[in-house]
């Protein structure tokens, strides 16, 4: 920036969540991410879900096996 001034960029990663979890953690991970409350991520998974015929069900055991959990890194 031409004034001097700059910003500083936070890098944020999706992770498991180990806190707020009720099977893998990654609904309570998509909120943590997202800023969004973790209750609605679940339900809209859940709507995913369904309206999806269990494909994203597959997504969710997929980033269960592949996304790590917060604090591994």
């Amino acid at each position: 920036m031409a004034d001097g001034s700059f910003t500083t960029r936070i890098r944020r990663r999706f992770r498991r969540s180990t806190a707020d979890r009720m099977l893998g953690g990654v609904c309570g991970g998509i909120s943590d991410l997202t800023g969004v409350d973790s209750p609605l991520v679940r339900v809209g998974f859940l709507v995913l879900t369904l309206a999806s015929f269990g494909t994203a069900a597959v997504l969710y055991l997929g980033c269960c096996l592949l996304v790590p959990e917060e604090g591994t890194d």
